[in-house]
C-alpha cells in the first residue's frame, strides 16, 4: 500500500501490515493515519503447485489466485491501487527462487523473511532518483519496526491465516531439517484452497494451530506435532498419524475412519463424537482421552494404553482390544458387542450397563468388576477370571464360559440359558433364582453354591461337583446329573421330575425332603444316608441304587423300579409302595420298614436280617427264600404272603396276621408266634416249628396238638398243620389308621338306567380298569362343565380311600352340603382299602335353593379327608326344548360349571 503525507507531499510504498495505524512522516514528522484494508482481500503468499494464475502486485507484494482467462493482463491492486499483473503460477515460483538468491544478507532476519527482501529489490526497479531515498528509508523503517517488534514480516509466519494474531504459532521442529519449499507450499495452500489431501506433512510442527476446515484426507502426518491443535470436524480419513503427537488436541467430530494412529501420543485429546471406524490405534497412548459417543466400530486398539480413557456411550462393535491396557477406563453404556478383548485386565474398568454381547474376552481378568444387568449373550469368556464379580440380572445366554473362574460371584437372577460352563469354577457362587435352562455345566465346580429356586431344567451337570450346594426348590426337570457329586447337598422341595437323569450320581447324605423325583432315573445312584422323607418317587428308576441308611419316611414309591436296590439300614417308615413294580430288594439287612405298605411286592431272596417291619403291610408279598432272621414283624400284615423257604429264625411275629400265608419249608427256629393269626396258613414241611416260641398259643388255639388241630403224618418226620378257622379272632383293629388319600374318580347326575339300583357300588365289583372307565361314563352325566337340575334326579360321587393297614374296614362319614351351606344329608359308610364306592343324593322336587355349588364332604374320625364340589344350574329354555326331544336325539346341550377339589391327608 502507499504511504502519503498530505502536509509535505512525501509518499512511498509500504507493507499492508501497517494498515489502520498512525505513522510519523519521516520528512515533516507529522502523524499520518493509514486506512484499514478488508482482510478478505489479503493473501500474503502465492499458491504453490496448484493450477491457475496469480495476480501479483510488485509494489506492495499482494498476491491473489485468479482465473486462467486473465493470464498476462494488468489490473489495479486492491491494496495499494498501483498496477499489477496476472502471472502464471510457475512464473511466480521462478521469481521467488531468483529472489531467494539475492537474500544473502537478509537470511539472518528469519526463514520466512523473503517479503522484506522482495520489497527492497522492487525499489531498485524505480528511477535512480528515488532509489537512494527509498533504500535509506527502508533500512531506517526496518530497523525501527524490527527493534520494536511491530514488523511481522520479519517473524516466522504462521501456517494458518485463520489463527488469531494474539497466539504465537511458530515452527518448533528444529531437530529434523524440513525443506523450506515444502513449508512454503503448505503455507500457500493453507491460505488459499486449504486442501492438503494426500500431501506429505510428516515431521511438520502444527502445534497449537487451528486447522478447522482443512482437508487432510489421506495425508502423511507421521511423526508430526499436532499437540494442542484444533482439528474439530477435520477430515483425516485414511491419514497416517503414526508416532504423531496429538496430546491435548481438539478432534471432536473429526472424520478419522481408517486413519492410522500407531504408537501415537494422544494423551488428553478430545475425540468425542469422532468417527474412528476402522481406525488403527494399535499401541497408541490414550491416557485421559475423551471418546464420548465416538464411533470405534472395527477399530484396532490392540496394545493401546487406555488409562482413564472415557468410552461412555461409544460404539465399539467389532473393535480389537487385544492386550490393551485398561486402567480406570470408563466403558459405561458403551457398545462392545462382537469386540475382541482377549487377555486384558479389566479389574479397574467401569463396565456399568456395557453391552458385551458376542464379545470375545478369553482369559480376560474381570475379577471384582460390577457387571449388574450387563449384556453378555453369545460372548466368549472361556478361561476368564470372574472371581467375586457381581453379575446379578446379567444376560449370559449362550455365552461360552468354559474353564472360567466364577467363584464367589453373585449371579442372582442372572440369565444363563444355554450357556457353556464346562469345567467352570462356580464355588460358593450365588445363583439364586437364576435361569440356567439347558446350560452345559459338565465337570463344573458348584460346591457350596447357592442355587435356591434356580431353573436348571434340561441342564447338563454330568460329573459336576455340587458338594454342599444349596438347591432347595431348584428346578432340575430333565436335567442330566449323571455321575455328579451331590454329597451333603440340600435339594429339599426341589423339582427333579420329568425324567431327570441321576445315573451313578453321588447323593450321600443329600437332603431330598419332599423332592419331586417322579420319573427320575436314579439307577446305580448312591443315596447312602440321604433324606428322602416325603419325597415323590413315582415311576422313578432305583434299580441297583444304594439306599443304605437312607430315610424314606412317608416317601411315595408308586410304580417305582427298585429292583436290586440296596436298602440296608434304610428307614421306610410309613411309605406307600402300593402298585410299585419290579421291586427286588435283595439287601434290606437292618432296614427300618415299620408301618410300610408293600402289598403284592416281589421280595424274593431279600436280605431282611434285623429289618424292622412292625405293623407293615406285606399282604400277598413274595418273600420266598428271604432272610428274615431277627426281623421284627410284630402285628405285620402277611395275609396271603409267600414265605416258602424263608428264614424266620428269631423273628418277632407277635400278633402278625399270617392267615392264608404259605410257610411251606420255612424255618421258624425260635420265632415268636405269640397271638399270631394263622387261619388257613400252610405249614407243610415247616422246619423247627417245635422250637418256635408260643407255638401252642396261636390266636384262637390253646393247644394245636391236644385238640387235633394239626397232625403229624409220620413220614420222614414231616409235620403238616391244618388250622381251623372256627373260633379265631378278627385282626387287631386297634392299630393306628393312616389315611393316604381320598380319590374322587367321577361325579355327576346319575343316569336313569342306574336310578333304581339299591347299591350303586356293587356295579364296580370285579371289573377290570377298562370296564370301570366305561361304566363311569355310563353311570354319570357330566360334560365337564357341570350338571343341570332335574326334579327327582340324583347326584352321585364315585370315590375310594387309600389307607393303611389295608386289612381293616374303616367308617367314613359323608355329608351333602347345599349352596346355602346347610347340611342336607349325612350318612356313615364302611369302606375297605381302595374299594370303589358310590354315594348318591336325590335332589328335591322343587328347585328352590338347588341352584349353585354343592359340596360332598368326607370325614374320618371327625377329620375332613376330602371333598368334591358340584355346580348345579337351572334348566334353560333351550335345554327344556332339547330334553323334550330326548327320545329322538342322543345328546344334551346342558351347560354348567364344576370345580373339583381333592385333598390327601398325610
Amino acid at each position: 500500500m502507499e504511504f502519503h503525507c498530505a502536509n509535505c507531499g512525501f509518499s512511498r510504498d509500504i507493507g499492508s501490515s501497517h494498515a489502520g495505524k498512525d505513522i510519523l512522516c519521516p520528512e515533516c514528522r507529522k502523524t499520518v493515519h493509514l486506512p484499514s484494508i478488508d482482510s478478505s482481500v489479503i493473501s500474503p503468499d502465492p499458491p504453490i503447485n496448484s493450477p491457475g494464475a496469480v495476480f501479483c502486485c510488485k509494489s506492495c507484494g499482494f498476491l491473489r489466485k485468479a482465473p486462467l482467462k486473465y493470464l498476462n493482463r494488468s489490473a489495479k491492486c486492491p491494496v495499494c491501487k498501483s498496477r499489477g499483473q496476472v502471472l502464471s503460477l510457475a512464473e511466480v515460483v521462478r521469481e521467488r527462487e531468483e529472489q531467494k538468491n539475492r537474500e544473502g544478507s537478509v537470511k539472518a532476519l528469519g526463514r520466512v523473511g523473503s517479503k522484506a527482501l522482495h520489497h527492497t529489490v522492487s525499489f531498485w526497479q524505480k528511477p535512480v532518483v528515488w532509489t537512494s531515498i527509498v533504500l535509506c528509508l527502508a533500512i531506517t523503517l526496518a530497523g525501527y519496526f524490527g527493534l520494536t517488534g511491530q514488523l511481522s514480516l520479519f517473524s516466522l509466519k504462521k501456517l494458518s491465516a485463520n489463527v488469531p494474531v494474539a497466539q504465537d504459532h511458530r515452527y518448533k521442529n528444529a531437530d529434523v531439517p524440513i525443506g523450506r519449499d515444502r513449508l512454503l507450499e503448505v503455507q500457500a495452500i493453507l491460505n488459499t484452497t486449504r486442501d492438503l489431501s494426500g500431501y506429505d506433512l510428516s515431521r511438520i510442527n502444527f502445534a497449537t494451530l487451528d486447522l478447522r476446515g482443512v482437508n487432510l484426507k489421506g495425508t502423511d502426518l507421521r511423526d508430526s506435532d499436532l499437540s494442542e491443535s484444533i482439528l474439530q470436524g477435520v477430515d483425516l480419513r485414511g491419514a497416517d498419524l503414526s508416532n504423531a503427537n496429538l496430546q491435548n488436541s481438539a478432534m471432536s467430530e473429526a472424520k478419522l475412519s481408517s486413519a492410522v494412529f500407531k504408537n501415537a501420543q494422544m494423551g488428553g485429546a478430545d475425540l468425542s463424537n469422532a468417527d474412528l471406524s476402522g481406525a488403527d490405534l494399535q499401541g497408541a497412548i490414550m491416557t485421559r482421552v475423551s471418546l464420548l459417543d465416538a464411533d470405534l466400530r472395527d477399530a484396532k486398539l490392540a496394545g493401546a494404553v487406555l488409562e482413564e480413557t472415557d468410552f461412555t456411550g461409544s460404539d465399539c462393535r467389532g473393535a480389537n482390544f487385544l492386550k490393551a491396557v485398561f486402567v480406570r477406563t470408563n466403558l459405561s453404556r458403551a457398545n462392545l458387542s462382537e469386540a475382541i478383548i482377549d487377555h486384558v485386565n479389566l479389574t479397574a474398568a467401569n463396565l456399568y450397563k456395557t453391552n458385551l454381547a458376542g464379545a470375545s474376552m478369553q482369559n480376560a481378568d474381570l475379577s471384582g468388576v460390577d457387571l449388574v444387568n450387563t449384556k453378555l449373550e453369545n460372548s466368549n469368556l472361556s478361561g476368564a477370571n470372574l472371581y467375586g464379580v457381581d453379575l446379578s440380572g446379567a444376560d449370559i445366554r449362550m455365552a461360552d464360559l468354559t474353564g472360567a473362574d466364577l467363584s464367589k460371584s453373585k449371579l442372582t437372577k442372572s440369565f444363563f440359558m444355554r450357556a457353556v460352563l464346562k469345567g467352570a469354577n462356580l464355588h460358593d457362587v450365588d445363583l439364586g433364582q437364576g435361569n440356567l435352562k439347558f446350560t452345559d455345566l459338565q465337570d463344573a465346580d458348584l460346591s457350596g453354591a447357592n442355587l435356591e429356586k434356580a431353573d436348571l431344567s434340561g441342564a447338563n451337570l454330568t460329573n459336576a461337583n455340587l458338594t454342599g450346594a444349596r438347591m432347595s426348590k431348584c428346578i432340575l426337570a430333565k436335567a442330566n446329573l449323571s455321575s455328579a457329586n451331590l454329597t451333603n447337598a440340600v435339594l429339599s422341595d426341589a423339582d427333579l421330575g420329568s425324567k431327570a437323569v441321576l445315573i451313578k450320581a453321588n447323593l450321600t447324605n443329600c437332603d431330598l425332603r419332599r423332592a419331586d423325583l417322579r420319573g427320575a432315573d436314579l439307577s446305580k445312584a448312591n443315596l447312602t444316608g440321604a433324606d428322602l422323607s416325603q419325597a415323590r418317587l413315582n415311576m422313578a428308576q432305583l434299580d441297583h441304587a444304594y439306599l443304605n441308611q437312607a430315610n424314606l419316611t412317608q416317601a411315595v414309591l408308586t410304580n417305582a423300579n427298585m429292583s436290586n436296590a440296596d436298602l440296608k439300614g434304610a428307614n421306610l417308615t410309613g411309605i406307600n409302595l402300593t402298585a410299585a413294580h419290579n421291586l427286588k430288594l435283595e439287601n434290606l439287612r437292618s432296614a427300618v420298614l415299620s408301618d410300610v405298605k408293600m402289598t403284592r411286592f416281589d421280595l424274593r431272596n431279600a436280605n431282611l436280617i434285623n429289618a424292622n417291619l412292625a405293623y407293615s403291610d406285606l399282604s400277598s408279598v413274595d418273600l420266598t427264600n428271604a432272610d428274615l432272621s431277627n426281623a421284627d414283624l410284630t402285628k405285620a400284615n402277611l395275609h396271603d404272603a409267600d414265605l416258602r423257604w424263608a428264614n424266620l429264625t428269631n423273628a418277632k411275629l407277635q400278633g402278625a396276621d399270617l392267615s392264608g400265608a404259605n410257610l411251606n419249608d420255612a424255618d421258624l427256629n425260635r420265632a415268636n408266634l405269640s397271638q399270631a393269626v394263622m387261619v388257613k396258613t400252610s405249614l407243610v414241611n415247616v422246619r423247627n416249628l417245635d422250637k418256635a416260641i408260643s407255638v401252642q398259643s396261636f390266636a384262637g388255639n390253646d393247644s394245636l396238638e391236644s385238640k387235633g388241630k394239626y397232625k403229624l403224618d409220620g413220614l420222614a418226620g414231616q409235620k403238616t398243620a391244618v388250622v381251623n378257622t372256627s373260633g379265631l379272632t378278627a385282626p387287631d383293629e386297634t392299630k393306628k389308621i393312616k389315611i393316604w388319600s381320598l380319590d374322587v374318580e367321577s361325579y355327576g347326575l346319575v343316569k336313569e338306567d342306574f336310578e333304581n339300583m339299591d347299591e350303586l357300588s356293587l356295579a364296580y365289583e370285579g371289573l377290570s380298569e377298562v370296564e370301570v372307565n366305561l361304566l363311569k361314563h355310563q353311570m354319570f352325566s357330566n360334560d365337564g362343565n357341570g350338571v343341570v337340575y332335574q326334579a327327582g334326579a340324583s347326584l352321585g360321587v364315585l370315590y375310594s380311600v387309600n389307607f393303611i393297614p389295608g386289612n381293616v374296614t374303616i367308617p367314613i362319614e359323608i355329608k351333602w352340603v347345599s349352596p346355602d351351606k346347610k347340611i342336607i344329608n349325612s350318612r356313615l359308610k364302611s369302606v375297605n382299602y381302595c374299594q370303589r364306592q358310590v354315594d348318591a343324593f336325590q335332589l328335591p322336587a322343587k328347585d328352590q335353593g338347588v341352584k349353585g355349588t354343592w359340596e360332598v364332604q368326607f370325614f374320618y374320625q371327625g377329620k375332613n379327608i376330602g371333598e368334591q364340589r358340584i355346580n348345579v344350574l337351572k334348566k334353560t329354555v333351550r335345554q327344556v326344548a332339547v330334553n323334550q326331544q330326548s327320545d329322538k336325539m342322543s345328546f344334551s346341550t346342558s351347560r354348567g360349571l364344576s370345580d373339583s377339589k381333592k385333598r390327601s391327608v398325610r
